[in-house]
């Protein structure tokens, strides 16, 4: 049995090195009469030495055709580690794709692994316009540095990113795992810092830059795959998983309710913002464009601008409500508005494109109807709808929200909430005797003094810093408050002044409802429901806490789990990723030819299956040489023969 590391065989000693004369941009600078090639298997492989550094090299392109620039017989793209003993570090000449696999090419370039060594992809790399099929990418994010805008395109179809874990020394799906996601790729738990003179900016913290600077690298590769299918992939995950945590999709729950809740929980937790990556002159900092709109950036990153909003709370109510109900019946919409993206909702469906509200995160507007209330809405929308995807569409349409005098869908009620105590607060709001169980409030509220902070929630209730947070509820429960901290939890109902004690110290908290318009210390609310006014909730602290709690977020540490490796080590011929290679490989081979959805394979044995002329996709001539090996016919995999 023979057992290699990587996808194509590499022979150095037998590589052929050829002088070139290119001419060419690469790190911003023309180069010309500097170009090597290597040839390695069935590829050819360009390269510029001692670049970006001395003993490194940036690779151009990669191809297995007679031209310089393309690939048309292979489904994998293994790059090199080493090319003419240089170690590759950068990829991409700034302008052009290290390979074109074109729509008519006899096999679909749909895998790429990237080198270990790897530090730079620079624009265009890779490119979704030369490698349209491209779906998976291997990745190790140790060395990364920079992902220049725009190496993968702007909404590629990329669906697999399998990361290099190094302490298991093995490849992880993260587009499937939402565990390994969090531990190998997310920036959950990472600091950032508001920056100077820029309203809602967040740079990453200095501290957590020198203690990794390849965060740069992960945060620019999630900003280039922002719109991508990876994303929206990891987002439903994501979403999932909060949906069932908060109970959105309770059967007990109307469509109304369901959707309060969500508007809740985005208020509470994604704040309105862009994100940059670190440098020493903030102004040099790369702004993530991608990913302020980003579904996942909303929802697992807690951090998103308008578009990033109206994706979240359309794919939590896509999965509390039903995907029919946005799909089919079209009563969940984003909309994109002139500099602007909302979601219309309906309460009852209808065949045409009537009957709307508007939700906007944004402006903290829930089921307005058209005209001036929490903010203007036009009586017909003349609008462009993005798809089920929440990506951008070219569909052209009017949507038309719903007049009343009364402004609001009705049912709904307005709670502005301030907190005025120290230390960190959770606080509840539940239906009647649920002890949170039916909960339709539960935030985090803390004092933001520090200059680095964490995204996951946000400190918006906490005064004079802002005036408080605003929320909604179903006006016909009935609620408890409740209030905790590390020192214990008081239950009240949610109406009244109400004193309570958590360890030594004393509390109060009041409910009170208020008229719309009326002036008070906080400023003054206007309309937000069909009620007159709206519920005020204020909690002051009576007493001093020596120890006040502080909100810290919980990272996630490396963990050794059951998930399926996609490890660096290749069995070629271990089709089925038992350990063996046997006949059985060979049948999970042709059974997954015959009908890919019914039998398909992991990723890990989609490298191994490719035994045969490795690179040249899945064929029936892989089972066979699997059968050779079986029979002992050949003493080893992969097998290479003629065309």
């Amino acid at each position: 049995m023979n057992v290699l590391k990587s996808i194509v065989p590499f022979c150095l000693s037998a590589a052929m090195i050829v002088q070139l004369v290119p001419s060419f941009n690469a790190h911003g600078a023309a180069l010309a009469d500097d170009t090597l090639e290597t040839r390695i298997g069935d590829f050819t492989f360009r390269y510029i030495p001692d670049l970006p550094r001395k003993g490194e090299c940036t690779l151009t392109s990669a191809s297995d055709s007679s031209d310089d620039f393309t690939i048309s017989n292979h489904d994998t793209l293994e790059i090199p580690e080493k090319l003419g003993g240089y170690t590759v570090a950068a990829l991409g000449s700034d302008s052009n794709s290290i390979t074109v696999n074109s729509e008519d090419a006899k096999v679909r370039l749909t895998t790429i692994k990237l080198p270990h060594s790897l530090r730079e992809i620079h624009a265009y790399s890779l490119h979704e316009d030369s490698i349209p099929a491209l779906d998976t990418i291997f990745i190790d994010f140790t060395n990364l540095e920079q992902v220049e805008r725009c190496s993968f395109g702007y909404t590629p179809q990329l669906s697999e990113v399998c990361v290099y874990d190094a302490v298991d020394e093995a490849y992880y799906s993260t587009s499937d795992d939402i565990d390994k996601f969090r531990e190998l790729v997310s920036i959950e738990g990472v600091r950032f810092s508001a920056m100077p003179e820029k309203s809602n900016c967040y740079m990453l913290a200095e501290s957590e830059y020198r203690r990794d600077p390849n965060l740069n690298g992960r945060l620019e590769f999630l900003n280039e795959l922002g719109q991508s299918r990876y994303e929206y992939i990891v987002a439903l995950m994501y979403a999932e998983e909060i949906t069932q945590k908060y109970g959105f999709d309770d059967p007990s729950l109307s469509k109304v309710q369901k959707m309060e809740k969500i508007t809740n929980f985005i208020r509470a937790n994604t704040r309105y913002s862009v994100l940059y990556t670190y440098n020493a002159d903030p102004e040099k900092a790369t702004r993530l464009e991608n990913l302020k709109n980003s579904p996942t950036s909303a929802i697992a990153f807690h951090s998103a601008v308008c578009g990033g909003l109206a994706y979240e709370f359309d794919i939590l109510s896509r999965i509390s409500i039903g995907d029919e109900a946005a799909t089919r019946d079209r009563d969940i919409l984003c909309v994109w508005l002139p500099g602007h993206v909302v979601n219309a909702v309906r309460v009852e469906h209808s065949d045409n494109n009537k009957g709307y509200y508007v939700v906007d995160n944004t402006l903290t507007v829930f089921m307005q109807c058209a005209g001036d209330a929490a903010s203007h809405y036009d009586e017909v929308l003349d609008t462009y709808l993005y798809d089920y995807k929440a990506y951008y569409s070219d569909e052209h349409n009017e949507v038309e929200v719903i007049t009343d005098p009364d402004m609001f869908c009705d049912g709904i009620s307005f709670v502005f909430l301030h907190d005025e105590t120290e230390g960190a607060l959770r606080i509840e709001m539940c239906e009647n005797d649920s002890d949170g169980a039916e909960d339709y409030i539960n935030i985090m509220s803390y004092n933001e003094d520090e200059p680095e902070t964490y995204l996951e929630q946000l400190p918006l209730t906490k005064c004079p810093r802002t005036a408080g947070l605003h929320l909604y509820i179903d006006k016909s429960n009935s609620y408890d408050m409740i209030i905790s901290n590390s020192k214990g939890k008081a239950v009240f109902s949610a109406d009244g002044v109400h004193r309570f004690t958590l360890g030594e110290t004393e509390y109060q908290c009041s409910v009170s409802f208020v008229r719309y318009n009326t002036t008070t210390s906080y400023g003054i609310v206007n309309p937000h429901t069909a009620e007159s006014g709206y519920f005020d909730i204020t909690i002051k602290q009576l007493s001093d806490d020596p120890s006040p709690d502080v909100y810290t977020a919980v990272t996630v540490p490396h963990k050794t789990t059951t998930t399926t490796a996609v490890s660096a080590p290749i069995l070629y011929g271990d089709a089925n990723c038992d350990g063996r290679i046997t006949v059985s490989d060979a049948v999970t081979i042709l059974l997954y030819i015959g009908n890919k959805d019914k039998y398909p394979l992991t990723p890990q044995g989609k490298l191994n299956a490719d035994c045969n002329n490795v690179g040249d996709g899945i064929t029936v001539n892989d089972a066979l040489a699997i059968q050779k090996y079986d029979a002992k016919v050949i003493d080893s995999l992969p097998e290479f023969t003629a065309a």
